[in-house]
Order: C-alpha cells, then sequence, then structure tokens
C-alpha cells in the first residue's frame, strides 16, 4: 500500500492507514507506560538500598551543601553610561564598532560589575537610536553621534 503515491489513495486506503498507525500509536505508548513502571521500580529498589534517590557514588541532594552567595554591590559612577558613550563617540567623529565603544567606556575609569558588558554597551546604544542620538552605519558596521 506504501507504493502508491499519497495523491491516489482511496478513502479506504486512507482509513487503513490510519488505523495502523493508530494501533502502531497504542503499541509505542504501552511500551512507554512499560518502561516508566519499570524505572519506577528501579528507582524504590536504589533509594531503599541507598536511603536517596542518588545512584552509586554520587550525593544526594540534600547532603549538598550550598555555597553562601557574595553580595555584589553595585558599581556607583558620577556619570551614566549614556553620557559616557556619548562622550566617546564625540570623540571619533568616524564612529566606532561596538568592542571599540566598550573598551573606551572601560579606558575612561567607567565601573562596572558586570561579568558580561557587552550587552549594557549594545541595551545603551539601542536607546541612544530610539532617541536619535546615534546612528548605526550598517555597511562599515560603526555607531556614530548624530548632534
Amino acid at each position: 500500500m506504501m507504493a502508491k503515491k499519497k495523491k491516489n489513495l482511496s478513502v479506504t486506503d486512507l482509513e487503513n492507514l490510519l488505523q495502523q498507525r493508530m494501533t502502531q500509536l497504542e503499541t509505542l505508548i504501552e511500551k512507554r507506560r512499560n518502561l516508566q513502571d519499570q524505572i519506577a521500580q528501579l528507582d524504590r529498589e536504589i533509594h531503599s538500598v541507598n536511603g536517596s534517590g542518588a545512584g552509586p557514588g554520587r550525593v544526594s541532594k540534600s547532603k549538598v551543601v550550598a555555597k553562601p552567595k557574595r553580595k555584589r554591590r553595585r558599581a556607583r559612577n558620577s556619570v551614566s553610561l549614556t553620557s559616557v558613550v556619548a562622550a566617546v563617540l564625540a570623540k571619533h567623529k568616524k564612529g566606532l564598532p561596538t568592542a571599540e565603544i566598550e573598551s573606551a567606556v572601560l579606558a575612561t575609569g567607567y565601573k562596572t560589575t558586570s561579568k558580561n558588558f557587552r550587552p549594557m554597551i549594545y541595551q545603551t546604544l539601542a536607546k541612544m537610536k530610539e532617541a536619535k542620538d546615534v546612528v548605526y552605519d550598517g555597511d562599515a558596521k560603526l555607531y556614530k553621534l548624530t548632534k
């Protein structure tokens, strides 16, 4: 029946194909249910032997002690990131790519505790683009100050 093209199948052929698929689906669901029961039984056996759900050589979650989290202090700057980016772009009339803007901002002494500072630069440039303070040259991949 599979040799026929799908376009040329009759209604009875389609019904037979559907019935085969439904039977196959029921069989697979039953297999999955049996496997899940076997896994549950194994988990119960492991728990009774080990006293927890952890496998051999593993520490159960209840025994793991979390490290105390260190509070990071927010860096305080006298000038906003937007004005620092604007000042950096004002010095470079031809524009700068994002990576160079990031290094130039950090070179000004701008403090950050961010592990990944570049997304903050992208976010600031996006806000500046909305305010029409900055324009992006897609060909040269440079940001330029408009004012």
